[in-house]
Parts: C-alpha cells; structure tokens; sequence
C-alpha cells in the first residue's frame, strides 16, 4: 500500500485564517456575479469571540468599496420593495436605507426579543462585523412591511357582492 508524504508540514490555520479564506471566497463568487449577495450563517462562522451556533450572522456581500456605501449608520426600518419580477415584499433596510433584505432573511434567522441583528459587510476591500439591535419598534416595522407587501402582491377583489348569498326571508313564522 502506499503511502502520501508532504514535503512541508501544513500550516496551522488559525481563525482569523479560516475567517478571511470564508471572505475571500464568498467575495470572489460576489465579484464573479457582479451583484450583492446575501447568505445566514452561525455567527460562530464568522467571528472568533462567538462560539454559539445557534445564533446566526447576515453575510452582506456587495460587489463595491467600503467607501461608497454608509454601512455603519444605525438607521434600520421596514420598508415594501418591489422585485425585478413585480413581486412586492417586506425588507428591513440597512445602510441608511440602501440594502434592502428581505424579511425572509430574518424568518430564517428566527430572530426573538432581545436579539441582535449580527452583519458581516463584505466590500471588495475589506469586512466589518456589526451588530444592530432588533427592537420592538423595528420588529413592528417590519411586520407591517410584511403586511402590506402581502396585501399588494393578492389585493382583495373589487365586488366583494359575491361572497355572499342572498336568502328569501319568509314572515310566516316570525
């Protein structure tokens, strides 16, 4: 039988390794595509001082420098946007407004009360992890967005006569 030697010992990969070749690749997928990108995955993925896989990470990849987008502001809502196929769904909007993601990305991260929105922002040039508070007041926000993007996409039909059924009522045994 034989046998499969290396010339080198292999190097030890640390996290901050792994952690920067997880970027590189999901930044050159990005690249290749030409539009931003959106993934969950544990937050234990993606930082060091996390070792809960039960708590998720919003990766943000999008295909620019860190310079042209105000990815840090605090500024987060929920907003109805309308998908290239005229489909109206609920976001949250990050970046002062500027990403919008849609709140089937939070569905999936099965976000509860006193939760933080965890987002590792990906640019061509570099990545920052930030966290956002997910408060009632844009837990609210959103499900109105999902409300509304709901009713746009089926609205209610314009004779609501036939849904009901008219009776003769006879007197006789009134």
């Amino acid at each position: 039988m034989p046998n499969a030697s290396t010339s080198e010992p292999l190097e030890e990969l640390d996290e901050d390794d792994f952690i920067d070749r997880f970027v590189d690749t999901l930044r050159q997928k990005t690249a290749k595509a030409g539009l931003p990108a959106y993934y969950v995955v544990p937050l234990s993925d993606v930082s060091s001082d996390s070792d809960d896989e039960d708590t998720d990470c919003l990766v943000v990849m999008l295909p620019v420098d860190k310079r042209a987008i105000k990815f840090k502001s605090d500024y987060l809502c929920g907003q109805v946007r309308v998908t290239p196929d005229g489909i109206h769904v609920g976001c949250l909007l990050l970046a002062d407004g500027k990403v919008p993601v849609s709140e089937l990305v939070f569905y999936d991260m099965e976000l509860g009360e006193r939760d933080k929105i965890n987002v590792l922002w990906v640019f061509t040039d570099g990545h920052y992890l930030l966290a956002y508070d997910y408060t009632d007041d844009l837990r609210d926000s959103m499900a109105k967005a999902s409300h509304i993007a709901d009713a746009m996409n089926d609205p209610p039909k314009p004779d609501h006569a036939s849904v009901f059924e008219v009776f003769t009522i006879s007197t006789q045994n009134l």
